[in-house]
Order: C-alpha cells, then sequence, then structure tokens
C-alpha cells in the first residue's frame, strides 16, 4: 500500500491526514491524498513482554509466583521434561494466534540458550515478527545465544550471578543489541545495581520503592507491565504510579500458558482494574501498545516502521480502540514508496 489517509495516530496524538513512504521515510501529511477510503491508522502494536515457549503447557499451574515461574519452579520443570516438537508446536500457535488478532510484533524473553532461540526461529509464521531476547547460564552460552538473537532478556537480578548479569549487559551493548531484565516483580529486588546496567527496559518493577521509580524515571528508562499476569499470581498494583512519575509504559501478556498473548485484551483489562483504583485513561493506554515500544526501542524495531494497523472505514476514539478493537475489522498494512503519489 502506497499510503494510507484518516485518522492517523502519528508521535503519540491522532491527527487527520495521510501516512506515506517518501525517499524511504515514512511521513504524516495533513489531509487526504487520493480518493480512496479512510480509516484509522496507527504504528504497528507492540506485545512488549511474552513468554511464548511456555504455551504449549497443558497442567494448571497453581501456587505462587516463584514456585511457578520461579528458578527450579513449575514452568522449568515443563520446559526440561517437553520435547522440542511440543515446545515448537505451542509457540507457532501463539504465534499464528497473534497473526490472527493483528498484533504481529511481540518482544520474546526466551529460556533454553542458544537453543530456544533457534526452536523459536525454525517455528515463525509468515508475516510475524518476533523480537528474540536470549539467556545463558554460563558467559560461553550467552555469546552464542546473543550470535543469533536480538538482545539479552534476564529472567531477574535474584536469580542469576551478578558477573553473568553484567556480561550479558555488556556483551549485548558492544553488540548494538537489546538488554532487558525483570525486576522487583515479587519482591524489591537491587535496584542499584540493576540500573548500573543501563536496561533498554525493565520489565514489571511492582514492588519498586517511590526512590527506585524516581531514578528510572531520570533514567529515561521505559517498563513493561503485564497486568492479567499480574493478576494471575495475586499481584494487583496501582499502575498509575509509573505514569505519575513519568515513566513510559508498555504493555506486555507474559506467560502464554496462562494468559493469551492478546493485547488488545491487555488494553481492556488495564482500564477496567485502573477504572476502579486509578483512573489511566485510554490514551495513555494506547500509548502504552502503539507509540511507547516505538519511541524507546526505535532502534531496535526501525525494520518494521513501514507497519501499521489499519481499521478500514472508521474512525475510532483511544476508548474505542482499548475497549472494542475487536469488534472492528482490522488488518496491518505495509507503507512501501511509489515514484508518484498525486
Amino acid at each position: 500500500m502506497p499510503y494510507a489517509s484518516g485518522r492517523v495516530f502519528w508521535d503519540g496524538e491522532f491527527r487527520d491526514g495521510t501516512i506515506l513512504c517518501q525517499k524511504d521515510k515514512i511521513i504524516f501529511e495533513e489531509g487526504k491524498v487520493g480518493s480512496g477510503s479512510s480509516g484509522t491508522i496507527l504504528p504497528v502494536p507492540v506485545n512488549a513482554h511474552t513468554h511464548i515457549g511456555d504455551a504449549f503447557i497443558a497442567t494448571e499451574p497453581t501456587g505462587d509466583l516463584p514456585s511457578v515461574v520461579g528458578p527450579g519452579g513449575f514452568k522449568v520443570r515443563q520446559l526440561t521434561n517437553a520435547n522440542s516438537e511440543l515446545v515448537k508446536s505451542g509457540m507457532r500457535r501463539a504465534m499464528e494466534y497473534m497473526k490472527l488478532i493483528s498484533s504481529p510484533v511481540f518482544i520474546d524473553f526466551r529460556e533454553s540458550g542458544s537453543t530456544g532461540v533457534k526452536l523459536l526461529r525454525e517455528s515463525v509464521p509468515e508475516s510475524v515478527f518476533p523480537i528474540i531476547l536470549s539467556r545463558g547460564h554460563n558467559r560461553e552460552e550467552v555469546e552464542l545465544a546473543l550470535s543469533i538473537s536480538d538482545g539479552t532478556g534476564i529472567s531477574a537480578e535474584s536469580d542469576a550471578d551478578h558477573d553473568l548479569i553484567s556480561f550479558s549487559a555488556r556483551t549485548a551493548r558492544k553488540l548494538g543489541k537489546i538488554f532487558s531484565i525483570h525486576a522487583s516483580e515479587n519482591v524489591r529486588e537491587d535496584m542499584d545495581f540493576i540500573l548500573s546496567l543501563k536496561p533498554d527496559f525493565l520489565v514489571h518493577c511492582l514492588e519498586a520503592s517511590e526512590d527506585d521509580l524516581e531514578s528510572i524515571s531520570r533514567l529515561g528508562i521505559g517498563v513493561a507491565v503485564t497486568p492479567r499476569s499480574n493478576y494471575f499470581y495475586g499481584k494487583k498494583p496501582d499502575y498509575s504510579k509509573f505514569i505519575d512519575h513519568g515513566i513510559d509504559l508498555m504493555l506486555g501478556t507474559d506467560n502464554s500458558m496462562i494468559a493469551l498473548p492478546d493485547i488488545y485484551a491487555e488494553m481492556d483489562f488495564l482500564y477496567t482494574v485502573q477504572k476502579g483504583i486509578n483512573r489511566i485513561s485510554p490514551e495513555n493506554i494506547v500509548r502504552m501498545v502503539f507509540h511507547n515500544p516505538h519511541k524507546r526501542l526505535g532502534n531496535f524495531l526501525s525494520q518494521l516502521n513501514n507497519l501499521f494497523l489499519y481499521f478500514p472505514n472508521v474512525a475510532l476514539s483511544s476508548y474505542e480502540i482499548v475497549k472494542k478493537s475487536s469488534l472492528y475489522e482490522k488488518k496491518v498494512i505495509r507503507i512501501r514508496a511509489v515514484e508518484k503519489m498525486h
């Protein structure tokens, strides 16, 4: 598609106009181009935190957060005992679902080192775009996994040796790749150490102190939160605290064994639970999915900057996108350059 006109979400706000590609760059122009239909257009949504490797798990994950996803816990045992084809089939189903609902871009924290990265890459359907963050149990495995992944995603500061975590961060930066880490999900962790690693973004930070949040904001680090997963594990924070501190939030769906990788359901859930605590506006929630990931991770998502979500023939409000996206036809489009636009 050479262009798309209508209600365009551009630079974090809705504007009436057209997006098009000129000289290999996506630009916005006021006004409509051509005589075709209009719609609502947003940058491709980014599911900023997933673990689709556990999508195959059929057994109910009972227990608290550490016993389910901590070291040696339920999830680790399930992954250890599963054969590769079972894991791949689960990941493929998860990705086909994301493709079906027009949410094909996701940032996956992949377990199992280089083997885990390979299994995911072998499972990717056409028109699905994973950003794969790997991890390793030793320096050799960290380097090997990073050679074929898009960056490093550490489970938690308390789950691994600090020297290995620091090595992972340095190696990712040296290669120009993403470094991210889970932080203070269940209890407050060593945020001084975590922030010294200069992560590209953090995950969770539910138990971060006010001083921690102020430091995260001052350093300009984004945070990915996963409300449905948090509630599953009994964690019910007030997410407005991040916004109050000026932190750019992103949304993810976390473990596929407990929550479908449906970023639209995540937006709906966040709005609903916050309305009874401290309301987060639909406009803010739309930014978490369609703007903040591109703003914070643009250098790593640049190959996807011509992908957009298109709702044909409707001009949707932020509230409709957050609460009622599934009622409307939507598709992912790619804006391509042409020699003449008029």
